[in-house]
């Protein structure tokens, strides 16, 4: 009997290991077709653009390819109700639309995740900080690399089984339920996730919105209402499925936002294809050789945007630290990449998951030092040294860019350059002004969606980074609704008994049917608010996203961490850190964001300086993980002190 029931379980895995394996097998099919299919449309654009299509239908062609992404692929995988066959069976089109558990491999569900790490915020965020003198991008992506690693380490391996769709029970879980707060605790966390995930959102919605303005004048609102409706359309036919898919596919068109002018200014500038290995010869040494020129020179002071070839001089040490310790926190925490490693079905699987993601992100990454450097060659040999008066027939791309958004992207001479009288007025009414470096500034998104232009590229290519940044914004914000909802339904909204199952982590006590009907009524509610504070909220995008990082690390990492390596960590201590941390989180981040101007012009401003450096507002979580580990430990000891000394006295007694 025992060999027959080891041949039977063999039988099964092995059943189960080749329905796997076919599956992957398909998705490796499908990305193939999306490519060849992609490549064709794309070479038809441009044979179109060649012969007199113009440049902006040609924009509106390519930026269709993501929107048909997400609207096939949302038919494609429909989740009808809780009898779809394709969902697991125990949960039925619920478990398809939540997390799609076992329906992916590692490498696929890495592209997914890769294609929702590469934020337009977090793109244009780096660009401006590696254009800058300090090294904020260096801190930003090692901090997230380390994050990734830390996770793959530390905390997945942690976890066993099939993971929980929302991170609030899986943190829920690993501590102990059976003392009071447990389930204020989990209600708790799931309120943090939900804010951090609503400022991600609302920053991707913010971006997304202000790039389809760039190149199609709609008001701000209806080019919100464009940007999420095929991600919407696509959560709300085959959730987290539909939206994994979509985004694995789109993986290509956002590597190549960062990749495709990489290369082209490598060759152009070097004749070498790998901008990674060339641009130090190619870009940094010139560059570095006319600054020392005009910096000898009478009229030679240069501009601290462009100043030591990016990466020479450290600018805030302390402030590079703290980035790079919160960006790590924040990445373990952030509860975007937990669901997306939620996707896969076992442990190893899952850790081989966010390794794949580190490496698809690292490929593209690795080249937006060289992206940057080249770009800023490109600006000196085409301006620095050229008299105002010769713009307008010399620089065309300076003039195209000079009318979008009223000159706010490119500053020459201190003033929006809107066009060319107004540079001239601004460099001092004299026509034959000669530009210098410290004349001119261009903003971090005229430097990723102009340098088609600028470095001569087809329009073709020029309208596929378009389209990649546009993605980038689509994917993030699509994973962010779906941490939002399943946190929403499966914490807040629904009432769970403590026992254990395989899919959810909690034994859901709501119709399968109700629960799908409510995540997706719940989701056009959150888009709804996510466009409206796109809409309505006075922070820069980049410094609002940072806040759902500052959030994770100084909030929710804490609790993580102890809950997983810390056995005596009581409900109510996890309570009381993850207050601590967020409490201090919000009130930092809201004043160092606005000044801590309460009474307006009275001198009230508040000002954080930690080792000589003014605390930017990610680094305020610094200080609430510090209090927050803290406090949990201090209130989880003292707890456990009373609990033993109560239960002896009742022994004794």
């Amino acid at each position: 009997m025992m060999g027959i029931h080891s041949r039977l379980t063999s039988f099964k895995g092995e059943n189960a290991r080749q329905g796997s394996l076919k599956q992957n097998h398909g998705t490796s099919i499908l990305l193939g077709v999306f490519v060849v299919i992609s490549a064709v449309y794309l070479l038809l654009v441009n044979v179109l653009g060649k012969i007199g299509l113009s440049e902006s239908s040609v924009y509106g062609m390519v930026v269709g390819i993501p929107i048909a992404v997400f609207f096939v692929t949302g038919f494609a995988t429909r989740t009808l109700g809780p009898g779809n066959s394709t969902a697991p069976k125990n949960l039925g089109g619920l478990g398809h639309f939540q997390n799609a558990s076992g329906s992916f491999g590692a490498v696929h569900n890495a592209m997914a995740g890769a294609a929702e790490w590469f934020s337009v915020f977090f793109v244009i965020g780096i660009i401006a900080a590696f254009t800058a003198t300090n090294h904020d991008g260096l801190a930003l992506t090692i901090g997230a690399f380390l994050g990734f690693a830390f996770v793959s380490i530390a905390i997945l391996p942690k976890f066993s089984g099939q993971l929980p769709t929302s991170f609030a029970s899986a943190i829920y879980l690993k501590v102990s339920d059976t003392r009071p707060g447990g389930n204020v605790l989990r209600l708790a966390i799931a309120f943090v996730i939900i804010l951090s995930a609503i400022a991600f959102l609302t920053a991707q919605i913010e971006a997304g919105s202000r790039i389809i303005n760039l190149y199609f004048p709609l008001p701000p609102t209806w080019a919100a209402i464009l940007l999420v409706l095929p991600v919407l359309v696509t959560i709300l036919a085959g959730g987290m499925r539909g939206l994994t898919i979509a985004n694995m596919m789109l993986y290509f068109i956002i590597g190549a936002t960062i990749l495709l002018p990489a290369i082209w200014l490598s060759m152009r500038i070097t004749g070498n294809p790998v901008p990674q290995f060339s641009f130090g010869g190619g870009a940094l040494q010139p560059i570095q050789q006319l600054e020392q020129q005009l910096a000898q020179s009478a009229d030679g002071t240069i501009n601290t945007v462009f100043e030591h070839g990016n990466f020479v001089a450290i600018s805030g040490t302390v402030n590079f630290i703290t980035t790079l310790l919160v960006m790590l926190a924040g990445t373990a925490a952030l509860p975007l990449l937990y669901s997306r490693v939620s996707c896969v079905a076992n442990a190893a699987t899952r850790i081989r998951s966010v390794g794949w993601i580190f490496i698809l992100v690292a490929v593209v990454l690795s080249a937006m030092p060289a992206f940057v450097s080249f770009m800023k060659f490109e600006y000196y040999r085409s301006l620095v040294g050229l008299p105002v008066n010769q713009l307008g027939e010399n620089v065309g791309w300076l003039m195209k860019w000079a009318v979008i958004d009223g000159g706010r992207h490119a500053l020459v001479c201190g003033s929006p350059a809107v066009d060319l009288p107004s540079i001239i007025a601004a460099c001092g009414n004299n026509p034959d002004y000669v530009l210098m470096p410290n004349d001119l500034q261009f903003s971090a998104v005229m430097t990723l969606l102009g340098a088609g232009e600028v470095a001569g590229m087809p329009v073709i290519f020029s309208a596929l980074i378009y389209a990649g940044a546009l993605s980038a914004s689509a994917t993030t914000a699509g994973i962010a609704m779906m941490v939002i909802i399943n946190t929403a339904t499966s914490d807040l909204i629904f009432k769970r008994s403590n026992q254990p199952v395989n899919d959810t982590g909690l034994t859901a006590q709501a119709p399968i049917a109700r629960r799908l009907f409510i995540s997706r009524l719940l989701l056009i509610g959150i888009v709804v608010i996510g466009i409206w504070l796109s809409q309505t909220l006075p922070v820069p995008t980049t410094d609002f996203s940072l806040w759902a990082f500052a959030i994770a690390a100084g909030a929710i990492f804490p609790v993580l961490l102890l809950a997983i390596w810390w056995k005596s960590l009581t409900p109510i201590g996890g309570l009381s850190g993850l207050l601590v941390g967020f409490v201090i989180t919000s009130f930092l981040l809201i004043t160092i964001e606005f000044g801590g101007d309460w009474v307006a012009q009275n001198g009230d401003e508040l000002v954080f300086v930690i080792g000589g450096d003014v605390l930017k507002p990610i680094n305020s979580a610094i200080f609430a993980m510090a209090a927050a580990f803290g406090t949990a430990i201090i209130v989880s000891v003292i707890e456990r002190y009373i609990v033993n000394r109560h239960t002896k006295s009742n022994i004794t007694g």
